[in-house]
């Protein structure tokens, strides 16, 4: 695809990202934070990339989960984004936590491999889904976990 396309691709920004978590906060008949955090078996120690992280909000559910002996690397292609992320969650220990902007379609901007990736309400983003998931296969460990939360029941068939 060339550049003059990929530039007019989607930017969130940041007060949109803010309201649709609020919104799904009031409106939704579940909790997203309590259903990841019941779901999945992060241990301590465990590494984990959230693709497309936003401003960071489920840093906190990760970084309870890994702790201080784990890593929670947190990417998103919105600069705005990730200086709100990385204000928001300053207090955490810098080498326990980190962001980076950072597009689904261009190399990720880490060598780490990790036990989970997330991509949550992101992966549709991606303008090229079978080259990110080449990136995410590359960025697990054996046996890793790639999570897929999306906003539809059909997500899993567009895969």
């Amino acid at each position: 695809m060339s550049e003059n396309i990929k530039s007019f691709g989607y930017h969130e920004p940041a007060k949109s990202l803010s309201n649709r978590i609020q919104s799904h906060a009031k409106y939704s008949n579940f909790n997203l934070h309590e259903w990841v955090a019941s779901r999945f078996a992060i241990e301590s120690g465990d590494a984990v990339f959230d693709l497309g992280c936003g401003n960071g909000n489920f840093t906190d559910l990760f970084f309870k989960k890994v702790g201080s002996k784990g890593f929670v690397f947190g990417m998103d292609k919105n600069p705005d984004l990730i200086a709100a992320a990385n204000q928001t969650h300053s207090s955490l220990p810098r080498e326990s936590v980190q962001f980076a902007v950072g597009d689904f379609d261009d190399p990720f901007p880490i060598q780490k491999k990790f036990q989970w990736i997330f991509a949550v309400y992101s992966f549709y983003y991606t303008e090229n889904p079978a080259r990110t998931l080449e990136r995410v296969k590359e960025r697990l460990v054996p046996g890793g976990q790639f999570v897929v939360i999306g906003p539809g029941a059909d997500n899993g068939k567009e895969l």
